[in-house]
């Protein structure tokens, strides 16, 4: 039994194609509130008695790419976040601040949303059309919300 070069070319091609995976299943599934623009309204730390409502315009942006950016009425501010879903309407988060800008115009605001922003674990999202969701850590101490705009 001869086999020629097409024949045997042929196999091979059928072979490679069957073993190649569909980058699909490699994916990293990106996070279910991924490029939605949410309006922050209000935080608290742990030292505050009561929560501090955000009464200027905010725009909290994660992007599907774990990059995030946040607008606090000019004043933009970008990272990177990691994210891995423990639930169906909650996970884990860490956020990493590359740039920071403060807002001139009320300081005090600003930097208690940055150390928020560094402190929370988790995000919660009770409603699946997310108009509303919780950043919060460990011993929900710490916290801010946000809605959908």
């Amino acid at each position: 039994m001869k086999i020629s070069i097409t024949q045997l070319l042929i196999f091979f091609m059928i072979l490679f194609s069957s073993c190649k995976k569909d980058e699909a299943e490699y994916a990293i599934p990106k996070p279910q509130i991924a490029d939605i623009a949410f309006s922050l309204y209000d935080l608290k730390l742990p030292t505050d008695s009561a929560s501090t409502d955000i009464s200027f315009p905010t725009t909290l942006l994660l992007k599907s790419d774990y990059t995030w950016t946040l607008d606090l009425n000019g004043a933009k501010s970008n990272g990177i976040y990691t994210w891995n879903s423990t639930e169906s309407n909650k996970a884990q988060i860490k956020f990493t601040v590359q740039q920071w800008t403060g807002l001139s115009s009320n300081i005090l605001i600003s930097s208690k949303i940055r150390t928020v922003l560094e402190t929370v674990t988790i995000c919660a999202f009770p409603d699946p059309s997310f108009t509303s969701i919780v950043f919060i850590e460990s011993t929900f101490t710490t916290n801010f919300r946000a809605s959908k705009k």
